[in-house]
């Protein structure tokens, strides 16, 4: 997690390390030759530790960050050795949580920005990203510095380690923790869409990769149970998935721009919140976009992305862009198994958009429900599964500023 602003000198850096501290005989310097840099420690116990870090001036002129905080996984597997991240980190205060659990990380990166960080680093794949994106929302709206007024804003910076790392894929960043140091040093932003997905008996949640209906959103319900088999599990959770699936007639609704139902209203007061639109009143005359349901028969999977990849590197929404302000919706139906199995390659290298049983449409907001409710319909974003249809999602434009 992270947020920019002028680096002018070291300080001390506060690291809380619930499983990730790195051995304290010495730091080591950045790797001269690319096959050093998969050289990370693993770190000992938990502890909190208070260092010094030496002033490193020839950054002092960039626009790095003053403050931040890093958010790692409590997994041996994904933990980034922190003399390394302090090496590079050295010019700003750093202070490193490990997760303990489930939406841990939301709790940090909230707290985070209360307090004023300049940035929320996070150090993972796709779920810890996930986790930290939610931590910037609290209520409907943007989570603001108590003490340093509006204007302030934190910037998210990724580290990517994990199983999958789809995000980052968008962009075309690699697992490389060195070449992300020094992205975030660098110091350059851009302001990401974020989408918002809201259904019934569940508070509205923030994506900001896919989020997905029925086949492939169960497939990564079950995908969550193998991680310790790493990018294996995707394949292990479709197998199951199939497992008495049956596609579903489902029924969507798309909007241009958001209208007067309480949900649109909400997506509203978080784009006002974020100083997207500076008067609400200019929501009064705008209408949702028809209005009419569209029956899709025999949906397999129906995929909303605000970002390309997800399943593992599956090019599923190739023509979604994050600073383009809309979501892609990719639409299966009637796919069988043995389709999977002679067009893999195509959601893979995302060309499967002219297969037949593929549409694609560019929405701001989608709802989606089931023509005879059966229920069973599984609902996910960002790999986290979020329940069953009914479900309603929109786009938050220019929602978040990334280290990019």
């Amino acid at each position: 997690m992270a947020c920019g602003m002028q680096a002018a000198a070291a300080a001390e850096a506060l690291v809380l390390d619930a499983g990730g501290a790195a051995e304290r005989s010495r730091s080591l310097p950045r790797p001269r030759r690319r096959q050093q840099r998969r050289r990370l420690r693993l770190s000992p116990s938990p502890r909190l530790r208070l260092r010094r870090q030496p002033q490193r001036r020839e950054w002092a002129d960039r626009e790095g960050v003053e403050e931040a905080a890093a958010l790692s996984p409590n997994a041996p597997c994904r933990q980034l050795q922190c003399n390394n991240l302090f090496f590079l980190l050295n010019c700003c205060r750093v202070c490193e949580s490990i997760t303990s659990g489930p939406s841990h990380a939301i709790d940090i990166t909230r707290e985070a920005i209360r307090e004023g960080a300049d940035a929320v680093i996070a150090v993972g794949g796709d779920g810890t990203l996930h986790e930290v994106v939610n931590g910037f929302f609290w209520e409907g709206s943007p989570i603001l510095a108590l003490d340093k007024g509006p204007a302030h804003s934190t910037a998210l910076g990724l580290i990517p380690l994990g199983t999958g790392s789809d995000f980052a894929r968008t962009f075309g960043w690699k697992n490389d923790p060195y070449e992300a140091i020094e992205r975030i040093v660098r110091g350059h932003k851009s302001k990401v869409d974020v989408g918002v997905i809201n259904g019934s008996n569940r508070d509205p949640h923030f994506f900001i990769n896919v989020a997905d209906v029925h086949l492939s959103a169960k497939a990564g319900y079950f995908a969550s149970k193998y991680k310790r088999f790493g990018n294996l599990c995707y394949v292990f959770g479709a197998l199951r998935a199939f497992m008495g699936h049956s596609n579903r007639d489902l029924k969507i609704k798309k909007a241009i721009f958001v209208g007067n139902c309480a949900f649109e209203c909400y997506i509203w007061n978080l784009m006002y919140w974020n100083g997207i639109f500076t008067d609400l009143s200019s929501a009064s005359f705008l209408q949702v976009d028809g209005g009419e349901w569209e029956v899709v028969d025999k949906v397999t999977a129906l995929c909303i992305g605000n970002a390309k990849f997800f399943g593992g590197g599956m090019k599923i929404t190739p023509t979604a862009n994050p600073l383009s302000g809309n979501l892609e919706v990719v639409i299966l139906q009637d796919f069988k198994w043995y389709d999977f199995v002679f067009k893999l390659h195509k959601l893979y290298t995302g060309t499967h958009l002219s297969v037949r049983g593929v549409s694609s449409r560019s929405v701001r907001s989608i709802e989606i429900e089931e023509v005879i409710p059966k229920g069973g319909v599984y609902v996910q974003s960002d790999g986290e599964h979020l329940g069953f249809l009914p479900t309603e999602c929109c786009v938050l434009p220019a929602a978040i500023n990334i280290f990019s």
